[in-house]
């Protein structure tokens, strides 16, 4: 898996792209400096992760097109204290009852836990409903990005 990385308009914000898997995120530190090269060392580590449970959720059984989405939407590194928050998306059909919950999502990315590259790791989970198989949905719609 090859992350490809776009520059924003600020310094310390940049966007990761990994085409191969469907994940598109936001990488961004604490302290405004300057995006450097350990943040993408840490965003590929990670999305190993997100891509592996993202697999996971999209498995579950399902008529036509997958029902369940794990998507990373931020990384956002405390460049002053050594630790990171990964920011995820839970989406599940509208249909369907979900088949995690906030609290496995967590666990199993390691909330709290030392994983990657000897930083502390967070994790902030949204859970959304929508209609998978409608003509408008995409699990990575500019509406998760707000």
């Amino acid at each position: 898996m090859t992350l490809e990385v776009s520059r924003t308009a600020k310094p310390s914000t940049v966007i990761f792209t990994d085409m191969e898997n469907d994940q598109f995120f936001m990488a961004s530190t604490r302290t405004g400096t300057s995006y450097h090269n350990f943040i993408k060392e840490l965003a590929e580590s990670v999305i190993g992760d997100i891509v592996g449970l993202d697999k996971k959720a999209q498995e579950v059984p399902h008529a036509y097109t997958p029902n369940h989405y794990i998507k990373l939407r931020h990384l956002h590194f405390d460049d002053k204290n050594g630790s990171f928050a990964l920011h995820v998306d839970y989406i599940h059909d509208e249909r369907e009852p979900p088949v995690f919950s906030e609290e496995n999502i967590k666990t199993m990315l390691g909330d709290g836990t030392v994983q990657h590259h000897g930083q502390v790791q967070w994790v902030e989970v949204r859970v959304h409903k929508a209609l998978c198989s409608s003509d408008y949905f995409s699990p990575v719609s500019d509406g998760y990005y707000s």
